[in-house]
């Protein structure tokens, strides 16, 4: 499936060839987002991360990591899906929150295509926040 769009740090696809189905991406992962049908999502060069704090190390080497806020995932627009890691997805579902607009790669998925070495190659779809 070629892109309609790509530019502004975001690509746009027609899903299913039709005019109101045209949805933007934004991936904000660091990394490109590969799908089993062939598209592409690009990094925007934004990420969405999750803070982290950790005590200091015990003298077993051993530390506690707290979790903070989501930083870097702009506010919902209409017609725009952020790509998302699903660190950051679970940050915002453990915080109560429910974004349908943000979406995370299902690498769980059976589907889901591997090189020899269990390293994944592309993803069926995605999941949501959808509460």
């Amino acid at each position: 499936m070629k892109p309609l769009y790509m530019g502004d740090n975001s690509v746009i696809y027609n899903l299913k060839n039709d005019k109101d189905m045209t949805k933007k991406f934004v991936n904000l992962c660091p990394h490109a987002i590969v799908m089993n049908d062939g598209r592409s999502f690009p990094p925007s060069g934004v990420v969405a991360r999750v803070e982290e704090s950790f005590t200091p190390f015990n003298s077993d080497g051993i530390a506690t990591q707290m979790f903070g806020d989501v930083q870097g995932l702009p506010a919902p627009q209409e017609g725009v899906y952020y790509i998302v890691s699903g660190y950051v997805s679970n940050a915002i579902l453990k915080a109560g929150g429910k974004r349908p607009d943000v979406i995370t790669p299902a690498t769980g998925h059976p589907d889901t295509k591997r090189d020899e070495n269990g390293h994944i190659k592309s993803v069926a779809g995605f999941w949501c926040i959808c509460g």
